[in-house]
């Protein structure tokens, strides 16, 4: 199994390495039915997800994905015929199961509402991808966006490093949302936005903070791909303008 890098954000600042995601996320502690854990942005969501999901079968839980968008399904352990029989059977034999509906040859979507309530009782962590951003580093979302799931117990939010200091065209899906007027999530005026060509740190945490902030759940932001030097230097100087934060990178150890 891949061993992440993972730095949290202490209460005064400084960072302190973690052992898991289980360990940093404060995840034992919960124990009131299955942990739902939605999440968002871009920048290696899928692989945060994949990530989470084999460190806590590792711990012998049983893990459920899904998505409320799209997503690739994990070639090993995705069930997408829609009924239950084969989703407890890739259960008991291989501890995860991504459940959905097929949406393209390695794609999945929503497995409908009556299957996922028939769900939530048998597993133990049940793990959402809410959002999507058509592979880019980074993302505006959009007023309907992200898709979150009634029994949510955490969001992590993810950005990555990636896309700092590079143009936001390139960089940045549904990077035009932010000059439009009637987008006041996240500007006053148009006029704040003006000039801003690239995705500076400040720029980007102002669209994570303004974009899924106001979110009515506990959450954490994951700034990912801190995959050198210079990227951990920009995730930390991210990290001053956002609580609580995880710097991470998901590249095999």
């Amino acid at each position: 199994m891949n061993h992440p890098m993972i730095l949290k954000k202490t209460t005064t600042g400084n960072f302190k390495a973690q052992g898991s995601f289980q360990e940093a996320l404060g995840l034992s502690s919960h124990t009131d039915g299955p942990c739902v854990i939605t999440v968002v942005g871009a920048g290696g969501k899928t692989t945060l997800i994949e990530t989470l999901a084999e460190e806590l079968k590792s711990k012998g839980k049983h893990v459920l994905v899904v998505t409320t968008t799209h997503m690739e399904a994990h070639p090993r352990y995705r069930v997408l015929s829609g009924h239950m029989d084969d989703i407890l059977t890739m259960r008991d034999s291989c501890g995860i199961c991504y459940a959905g509906t097929p949406a393209g040859p390695q794609s999945m979507k929503w497995l409908g509402d009556t299957l996922y309530r028939a769900l939530l009782p048998k597993f133990d962590y049940v793990l959402n991808e809410g959002d999507g951003a058509k592979r880019h580093p980074f993302k505006t979302p959009a007023s309907y966006e992200p898709v979150l799931l009634d029994e949510t117990d955490l969001v992590l939010v993810v950005a990555g490093m990636r896309a700092i200091d590079r143009p936001l065209s390139e960089a940045c899906f549904r990077y035009e949302l932010l000059g439009m007027p009637d987008h006041s999530v996240y500007w006053e005026s148009t006029q704040e936005f003006q000039g801003y060509q690239t995705l500076t740190v400040p720029l980007a945490a102002t669209i994570l903070k303004n974009g899924y902030g106001h979110l009515p759940y506990p959450k954490f932001y994951i700034l990912n791909q801190a995959d050198s030097t210079s990227r951990i230097a920009s995730a930390k100087e991210m990290a001053a303008l956002l609580d609580p934060v995880l710097i991470t990178s998901l590249l095999p150890s």
